[in-house]
C-alpha cells in the first residue's frame, strides 16, 4: 500500500464533500428554528427575560465561541476541509446569538419598549445561517468541479 505524505492528515475528497453537504444542510436547518422562534416573540410581544443562570451561560458563549470558532476556521485553512471552517462559522453564529441576548436584556432592562431587538437581532442571524448554507454549497460545488476537473487532468496525462 503506497502512502501519498501530501495527503496524510487530509479527509478524503468524498467524505469532504458529504461533511460539506451536512454543514450546509445545519446552517439551513438552524435558520427555520431562529425565525419561527422570533416571529412567534413578534408576534406575541414576547420579550427577553433573564435569569442569572441563562446570563452566565450566554455570557460564556459569547467569551468561548468566538475564540473556538476563529480556531476552527483556522484549522480547516490549513487542512483544506471546508466543513471543519464552516463549524467554525456556527460556532461564530452561536457567539453573535449570545450577543444578541445581552444586548437586547440590556435594551429592555434600560428600556423596556425596546423589547423587539431581540427577535429583529435574531431575524438577522437566521439571515446569515441561510446565507453561509448557500455559501457552504456552493464551496462544496466549486469542489466538486475542481475536483472533476483535475480528475481529467490526470486522467489525460497519465
Amino acid at each position: 500500500m503506497k502512502i501519498d505524505p501530501l495527503h496524510i492528515g487530509r479527509p478524503s475528497e468524498t467524505a469532504e464533500r458529504r461533511a460539506q453537504k451536512a454543514v450546509a444542510v445545519s446552517f439551513w436547518l438552524l435558520a427555520p428554528y431562529i425565525a419561527v422562534q422570533a416571529i412567534r416573540d413578534l408576534a406575541a410581544h414576547h420579550p427577553a427575560s433573564a435569569s442569572p443562570l441563562g446570563i452566565a451561560l450566554t455570557a460564556s458563549s459569547l467569551v468561548i465561541m468566538p475564540v473556538l470558532g476563529i480556531a476552527k476556521r483556522r484549522l480547516g485553512e490549513r487542512l483544506g476541509s471546508g466543513a471543519t471552517a464552516g463549524e467554525g462559522t456556527q460556532n461564530l453564529i452561536c457567539a453573535a446569538q449570545a450577543a444578541g441576548v445581552l444586548l437586547a436584556l440590556v435594551v429592555v432592562a434600560v428600556w423596556p419598549a425596546g423589547w423587539p431587538i431581540d427577535p429583529i437581532i435574531a431575524l438577522g442571524i437566521a439571515a446569515w445561517s441561510v446565507g453561509e448554507g448557500h455559501r457552504s454549497w456552493r464551496a462544496q460545488t466549486a469542489a466538486d468541479q475542481t475536483g472533476s476537473r483535475h480528475r481529467r487532468i490526470k486522467i489525460t496525462c497519465h
